[in-house]
């Protein structure tokens, strides 16, 4: 609602000499008053005031540029900025005080507003960027008037209580009248920075011939990215005057303040086959192999919408008196509809002309054509269509009786599917049996088009595409909520205002000595609040290929959050938390896998004042379903890979299921679903902490060689004994030199690109190509994820050791921002030396590589489980209690 008086932005000069000098500045810009405005609102009692609606308003600055847009780098760009102050008087929406005093505010309002942007091509690269900026300040003082104070009386004595929130000892001598409600704050901010990047390469392709003509295969590459950067600031103050437990009044301070950072990139890498082309040439050649009839007379018959539509323009533009913009789209699909239609339009001996205007009319709509000439646009078509044909059948009906027999049958037999629209053989006697050959190559013809049609329309629905996509997050924040009474000492001591300046300039972190030293002096009765450091990373991958029949996808997820909370003043902690987790995932129609694996620190204190430590535990799990390939050996071979690890008993199906050979082998697996999960508590871990490193390695070696030995005794890469071609690799027979060569592997993961130059240092020989195809580059990865995974619950536990030390060397009162900086490192280090593990398939199908068998399990999963048992002084895998489901039948694995 708007307030019934606006008094111009020249009157005030400026706030603060407004604050000061009420009595010159109020006279000035009533003197100012526009003759006509409602000024007699200033006469109007605060009590008349509706709840909620200002009263008065005043704008302070309003102003508004915005450039021209600006050519550069072939591109336009622009900026604009906007300021908007107000001053404005409203009564509050809250009953009357008990002395019948009414509840009236006075704010003033600050938007600042700032952007800029613009965009940018160049051949076929496009770039687009922007940033902008928000600065919104609200401050409001509230008092409790006479109801029957006039609205200019209003506005002078609630300038008289204007005090800065920051001037502690002005906030005292208001909080010593009774009448003043007190003051708010509010703050928001908002500083953001975009980048956008696209790109796209189309018609290009590659020349291919079928059967003589020459078809263009098309591709596509696309490349999208966006980089944006985000800053927020909530920034709340209160102030208002209360009344303590016993009676004392005092001043209350609360305090809310949220900042935070956040930064996010996305990439989208795309390649696509367009095959529209070449089906259009192998339609052509379909044609061709008709023989004894010229192309551009068949083509008339087997494509009849390409004729009709050609001379649609001229036929529609004698309706609408000129042909209207969406005919090409209309033409091009009433070709296709009438070309997809041609085998239901010859399935009688005749055209049936009843067929085509349901076909038509439906395309024909959508033109703007008006309703009366609607019918007779569509009756033009309809003739048309049929007279094309009909003239192509006579034609061609003329061509064939010139040829001798044998040449008839022959095309006969292989453009059957008009055969029935042609008097029969008049060399064949038996009138009869011409008539069935004739309708035999129909079907034979209808056949073949159809079919290719259909794999030609899904390729052009769903074409051929790979994508590849990834996605970067990650956020900062530091929050902070204040609670603080002082005593309404007059003035306040020079600690009090020290601490009421730290407060507001946001330096909270220095408030500790400020708080004990007013504590001391009486000046602060009490305090509360805490601090708060968080953080939050995200990193996610995909790849998928989409098929005519279906999609083939793989994905992966890394994850970190980090939350810490600490008394306010004391440092003391409150509570922490962090974690750190891998997903991996594949799908497709044939099997759906997906592995996720994490680790969680939790910060306690034993006693009040006492260091934190961190409680470490381990949690994951991997699911294997719809196993469309799945046979009765195939689901065994994956109980028996968990059997190897210890997790389940090495029993048969059937044991499991309750089924006889014979149901086994006639069931349906495809619904079948494998479930397990991982999961170590603290005081497991601690177990397992408290292990010499070395010790660890080698109980991890022992658990990881069977289960490797197994999974690679039929890959053609290694002999039948894969193990001691390792120990070929590592120059000894025993333990110790096995692992001082897994040790060599860098602990960062070495992508194919490099495997060359590294390969060499662990006596291994790959080619420069880096191709999955070469020896050495498989043998390499191989071996490092054998590497990552055996040293895998080393890595970790130092890494949870090194997290301790970080947080007790950090000074006391403990600084949840120094300690997020302290722990985040660590525990990205501790997704890399999970990553090698948490995985969902060693392939992209999981069908195995150079004659493996079909993947069942991932082996450095349950490698990985197998270790952390006797790590963890336990007799199986921790927290492994797999379900198998299959059909409504669900079965512990127990």
């Amino acid at each position: 609602m708007p307030s019934p008086l606006q008094l111009s932005a020249q009157v005030l000069q400026s706030l603060p000499h407004w604050l000061a000098h009420p009595d010159q500045v109020l006279p000035e810009a009533l003197a100012r008053l526009d003759p006509d405005a409602p000024w007699h609102a200033l006469l109007q009692p605060v009590q008349e005031l509706q709840p909620g609606a200002p009263a008065l308003a005043l704008p302070l600055l309003s102003t508004e540029r915005q450039t021209a847009p600006a050519a550069l780098a072939g591109g336009a760009w622009s900026a604009a900025a906007a300021a908007d102050a107000q001053l404005s008087l409203s009564r509050l929406d809250s009953p009357p005080r008990a002395d019948g005093r009414v509840p009236i505010e006075l704010a003033v309002r600050l938007d600042l507003h700032a952007q800029a942007g613009g965009h940018a091509a160049a051949s076929v690269l496009a770039v687009a960027a922007d940033a902008a900026w928000t600065q919104q300040l609200a401050l409001r003082w509230q008092q409790a008037l006479d109801p029957a104070v006039p609205l200019g009386a209003a506005l002078a004595e609630l300038l008289a209580h204007g005090a800065w929130p920051q001037d502690l000892a002005a906030l005292a001598a208001c909080a010593q009248d009774p009448h003043w409600l007190g003051l708010q704050l509010a703050w928001d901010g908002q500083a953001q920075l975009g980048l956008q990047l696209r790109g796209a390469w189309d018609a290009v392709g590659w020349q291919l011939a079928l059967d003589g003509a020459s078809a263009r295969l098309g591709l596509s590459l696309g490349l999208s990215g966006t980089l944006r950067a985000q800053r927020d600031t909530q920034w709340q103050l209160s102030v208002t005057p209360q009344t303590a437990d016993d009676g004392t009044p005092v001043l209350a301070v609360a305090l809310h303040d949220l900042r935070t950072r956040q930064r996010d990139a996305a990439l989208t890498l795309s390649a696509s086959a367009d095959l529209s082309d070449l089906a259009a040439q192998a339609e052509q050649a379909l044609q061709r192999a008709s023989g004894a009839v010229e192309a551009a007379l068949l083509d008339r018959l087997v494509r009849p919408g390409q004729a009709v539509a050609a001379r649609l323009e001229a036929l529609v533009a004698q309706a609408v008196d000129g042909p209207p913009a969406a005919l090409a789209q209309v033409r091009d699909d009433l070709a296709q509809a009438l070309d997809q239609a041609l085998p239901e339009l010859l399935a009688d001996q005749a055209l049936d002309p009843a067929r085509l205007p349901p076909l038509l009319q439906p395309l024909l709509q959508r033109l703007p054509v008006p309703a009366a000439r609607l019918p007779a646009l569509v009756e033009g078509a309809t003739a048309l269509a049929q007279a094309q044909l009909q003239d192509a059948l006579q034609a061609l009906s003329t061509a064939w009786q010139a040829h001798s027999a044998p040449l008839r049958d022959a095309f006969l037999a292989r453009l059957g599917a008009l055969g029935a629209q042609f008097d029969p053989l008049p060399e064949v006697a038996d009138a009869a049996q011409a008539l069935a050959l004739a309708r035999e190559a129909l079907q034979r013809y209808a056949a073949q088009r159809q079919r290719l049609q259909t794999a030609l329309q899904q390729a052009q629905r769903q074409r051929l595409a790979l994508t590849l996509a990834g996605r970067w997050q990650q956020q900062r924040a530091d929050e902070a909520m204040v609670s603080l009474r002082f005593a309404l000492h007059t003035p306040p001591s020079a600690v009090a205002q020290q601490l009421q300046a730290a407060l507001c300039s946001g330096r909270l972190a220095r408030l500790g000595p400020l708080l004990e030293a007013a504590r001391a002096d009486g000046s602060l009765l009490g305090a509360q609040g805490w601090l708060q450091a968080s953080a939050q990373s995200l990193s996610e991958q995909r790849v998928s290929l989409d098929l005519p029949d279906g999609q083939i996808g793989s994905h992966s997820r890394w994850s970190r959050s980090l939350q810490i909370r600490t008394a306010l003043g004391s440092g003391e902690l409150i509570g922490g938390r962090a974690e750190a987790e891998v997903e991996t995932a594949i799908a497709h129609r044939w099997k759906q896998r997906s592995a996720h694996l994490g680790v969680q620190l939790a910060l306690l204190t034993d006693a009040p004042g006492a260091a934190p430590r961190l409680a470490v535990g381990l949690d994951g799990g991997f699911v294997a379903e719809r196993e469309g390939r799945a046979t009765r050996q195939r689901v065994q071979a994956l109980l028996d890979d968990l059997a190897q690890a210890g997790v389940v008993p090495r029993r048969d199906l059937g044991h499991w299921l309750g089924l006889s050979p014979a149901e086994l082998d006639s069931a349906d697996w495809r619904g079948l679903r494998l479930a397990w999960p991982l999961h170590l508590a603290p005081a497991q871990w601690q177990r397992f902490a408290d292990q010499p490193p070395l010790a660890v390695d080698r109980v991890a070696l022992a658990a990881l060689l069977p289960i490797f030995a197994r999974r690679y005794a039929r890959d053609a890469l290694f002999s039948d004994d894969p193990v001691a071609d390792l120990r070929d690799l590592a120059g000894g027979p025993d333990d110790d030199a096995l692992l001082a060569w897994l040790r060599r592997f860098p602990e960062r993961y070495v992508d194919r690109a490099r495997v060359a130059a590294e390969a060499p240092r662990v006596n291994i020989v790959a080619t420069h190509s880096g191709g999955l195809a070469d020896r050495g580059t498989r043998q390499y990865l191989i071996a490092q994820r054998l590497a990552a995974t055996v040293l895998a619950p080393s890595r970790l536990q130092a890494l949870a050791r090194q997290a301790q030390q970080a947080l007790d060397g950090l000074p006391a009162p403990l600084d949840p921002a120094a300690a997020r900086a302290a722990l985040d490192p660590l525990l990205q280090r501790m997704q890399q030396a999970l990553a090698p593990v948490a995985l969902a398939s060693e392939t992209w199908l999981a069908i195995g590589l150079g004659g493996a068998a079909d993947e069942p399990v991932a082996w450095p999963l349950v490698g990985f489980a197998a270790a952390m048992a006797p790590l963890a002084g336990l007799p199986v895998p921790p927290g492994f209690q797999p379900l198998l489901q299959w059909g409504e039948q669900a079965q512990v694995l127990a």
